[in-house]
């Protein structure tokens, strides 16, 4: 996904996103991309550090994940010889900020119609063209919301169930 993005040179100092990072599989390939291309262009660890805290931007709404994600990013920072970052990841859902970004990479949830609550259902269709109409699943109003989050030459890539191409009307 990184690289058919173009996550994979003169990275360092652009913003990247995962909007649903779990615990934290694809943040961990991100840190380490950034972390080689701060030093290919001869930045201080500490320099590196800093801009770990303001550019790798993530979400999640599983408090027990967030934090099992940034203990592996620590893990990551050990190894690295990095100094310790205050971490940009924030417990709570995206759907509910704005963030503007160069990068935006991830697994966004499928949640179905059905398996959404009454104030979910109600929350999307009302702030999200996409789920305006159909059997709407989570990860429409992901997609959208990413869009809009973009940076006018930013790049998104996410990985979606085939499902996701079809919508059905209500009856």
């Amino acid at each position: 996904m990184l690289d058919n993005i173009g996550y994979t040179q003169n990275i360092y100092g652009k913003k990247v996103l995962e909007n649903s990072c779990g615990e934290g599989n694809i943040l961990i390939e991100i840190v380490k991309r950034f972390i080689a291309d701060g030093r290919q262009q001869n930045r201080l660890p500490d320099e590196i550090a800093c801009e770990l805290a303001s550019d790798i931007i993530g979400y999640e709404i599983d408090a027990v994940k967030l934090e099992i994600c940034k203990q592996r990013l620590n893990e990551l920072l050990i190894i690295e010889q990095i100094p310790p970052v205050d971490w940009n990841i924030k417990n709570k859902d995206f759907l509910k900020s704005q963030e503007m970004v160069d990068f935006i990479i991830g697994n966004p949830p499928y949640i179905t119609y059905h398996d959404l609550t009454k104030e979910e259902r109600e929350f999307v269709q009302e702030k999200f063209e996409v789920c305006k109409n159909g059997r709407i699943d989570y990860c429409y109003a992901f997609i959208e919301a990413s869009i809009e989050s973009l940076n006018s030459n930013g790049k998104m890539i996410y990985l979606v169930p085939y499902s996701i191409f079809r919508n059905k009307e209500l009856c």
